[in-house]
């Protein structure tokens, strides 16, 4: 691909993800490399500039305002990072400016509010992509040594920070400001006033970014040496050059600017059409108005979701409609789900009575306000606890673990949505048979994740035997009362989703306990209509798993489309062609 090129596909670009950001990138790293704009053979040598420089630092020197470089201006040729045209050259940064550290201060003296004679120090955090004057410390200016004081055209560095990304970072200071700079900090202060917008430019360059993190070194905090900022690489072109180029750039930048803005009002565009549509299906009232609306998202569903994040709201819409018992027709021939609840109840006596099951405490009614909206005539409200011959949960206890034998689950096994044993521990036989006693998962049961990550509902669709941890709850039903993946479609909704918020325990160990369990308030469908439920479910779940890895795929596509056509651009200068610019005014 050739610039040219590149200019034609911009706003193809400019859609991938990081896609501005990437080009962005590109426009720097092609301005200090001396690909952006035609050489000048008659233009003046770099060196010129350079010896502007090293006169007015001899200078400083005599009035006693700055220290006697030692180390050397030139980059030695075996140490230059790449090549640069023959009018340029590679120089070390400190032979274009001088590194000056900020102002050490206690705590004590310090004050958040300016104060008698006072100057107000600029921070790590007020470098952002400009300087900004918020939450600024002031301090006595007797502490302030007049080199300190920030004039125009400085270049505040952050020297230690905790981030990686913010360590090297740089804004330029614009207009007069009676202001100085903390210890964390550093100013470069150019020798040469005309170097200033070049030098703005290499500093957010990807070149100067890689350097610093190259550079930069401690555990924890990450810190910068003046050194490491003074002796730092640097490809000079000539001054006139540098001009030009500075104007390139900004041409670019501006395109890229408006480039985004275009593309954020067509997102701001979708986003409201996306979620009008599905407003419209969350206040349907009838299996029929839900239909309509489906069929609206369905005619427009590649305009209205492209982001694969935009798929996950859709599926708990979905199973909010399933639980409200709009997604399917009612048929009148259905028994009615109290008759599951009689069935449940008579089955837990009978394993009570004979001692096989111990007798579960009395929850209380569900109230009215519990019943957050009307049911079909057919369905009933209920507790957990009325759907399930058991709830309980697996070992207290850590096991002893084998390298082979029977699988044990935690909630990293199941946190995915399905039962993974890929990655999962072994118990030694004699161990697992110990744990049935009290919790035997089996085919047809529900696993929920009851600490840590907490409320996520997975069906047993699985003969093979296991065990598992304290961390996953075991939902045991009678065979033909509630399909399993009914009820896992019902956990998994934002009814329960937020039943299982509300009774999380803790902070960092996070628990979702038993006796909150048994009393999540749910709808129940008769049997037959869970079944159909379920179908319809599986069916629109099926689309949107599709939708997703098609979005997923494209997504990468687009990313390494946009990261191959970046990096694959020739050593020619990079114009602007007027109706690419044109095109997105």
């Amino acid at each position: 691909m050739n610039p040219r090129d590149l200019l034609a596909a911009l706003e193809t670009l400019a859609d991938a993800p990081q896609g501005i950001t990437q080009i962005r990138d590109l426009v720097l790293n092609l301005a200090v490399r001396g690909q952006l704009v035609p050489h000048d053979p008659a233009a003046q040598p770099a060196t010129d500039l350079l010896d502007q420089c090293a006169r007015k630092r001899s200078l400083l020197v005599e009035q006693g305002l700055l220290k006697k470089k030692k180390s050397p201006s030139i980059v030695h040729p075996l140490d230059e990072p790449f090549e640069v045209p023959a009018s340029w050259l590679w120089i070390r940064a400190g032979a274009l400016g001088e590194l000056i550290r900020g102002v050490t201060y206690a705590k004590a003296v310090s004050s958040t509010e300016p104060f008698g004679q006072s100057l107000p120090l600029l921070r790590a955090n007020n470098i952002r992509s400009s300087i900004n004057y918020e939450g600024l410390v002031y301090v006595p200016s007797a502490l302030v040594s007049e080199v300190q004081r920030l004039t125009p055209g400085d270049f505040l560095i952050c020297m230690s920070s905790g981030s990686k990304n913010l360590v090297g970072k740089s804004a330029v200071v614009t207009g007069d400001v009676e202001a100085s700079f903390g210890a964390f900090c550093s100013v470069y202060r150019p020798l040469a006033s005309q170097a200033g917008p070049y030098l703005n430019r290499f500093f957010q360059s990807p070149l100067y970014r890689e350097a610093i993190s190259a550079t930069s070194r401690g555990i924890g905090i990450n810190n910068l040496r003046k050194g490491d900022i003074e002796e730092l690489p640097l490809p000079l072109p000539p001054l006139a050059e540098q001009l030009r180029i500075v104007a390139r750039v900004d041409e670019l930048m501006a395109l890229l600017d408006r480039l985004e803005a275009a593309k954020e009002a067509r997102d701001a565009t979708r986003a409201q059409l996306r979620d009008a549509a599905l407003a419209a299906l969350q206040d349907a009232n009838d299996a029929e108005e839900v239909k309509t609306a489906w069929s609206r998202i369905a005619d427009n569903m590649h305009d209205l979701f492209t982001d694969p994040a935009d798929i996950p709201p859709l599926r708990q819409t979905v199973l909010q409609l399933a639980a409200q018992g709009l997604l399917v027709a009612h048929d009148p021939a259905d028994d009615s789900a109290i008759e599951i609840v009689k069935g449940v109840a008579q089955e837990k006596a009978r394993l009570v009575k004979e001692k096989k099951l111990r007798k579960s405490k009395p929850l209380a009614p569900i109230s009215d306000a519990q019943r957050l909206f009307e049911v079909p005539q057919s369905w009933a409200w209920v507790r957990a606890d009325d759907l399930c011959l058991q709830i309980t949960d697996g070992t207290h206890h850590t096991p002893t673990y084998v390298d082979e034998g029977v699988a044990f689950l935690s909630v990293k096994d199941i946190s995915t949505g399905r039962i993974n044993f890929s990655n999962c521990r072994y118990i030694a036989e004699k161990e697992h048979a110990a744990l049935c006693k009290r919790c035997q998962p089996e085919l047809g049961d529900v696993l929920l994740t009851k600490v840590g990550t907490t409320g996520i509902a997975v069906e047993v669709d699985t003969d093979r035997e296991f065990s598992i941890f304290v961390s996953v709850a075991l939902l045991k039903l009678l065979p033909n009362t509630v399909f399993p993946r009914f009820l896992v479609h019902l956990l998994n909704s934002p009814l329960v989703k937020l039943q299982s918020a509300e009774g999380t325990e803790g902070v960092g160990n996070k628990n979702l306990v038993l006796r909150k369990i048994r009393a999540f308030t749910m709808p129940l469908a008769p049997y037959a209509e869970q079944c159909r439920i379920v179908e319809k479910v599986d069916e629109l779940m099926a689309l949107l798993d599709r939708l997703e890895s098609a979005l997923d795929s494209c997504r990468k596509i687009q990313e390494a489309f946009c990261g191959s056509a970046v990096r694959a651009l020739p050593g020619e200068p990079l114009g602007v062609r007027q109706d690419s610019a044109m095109a997105v005014g």
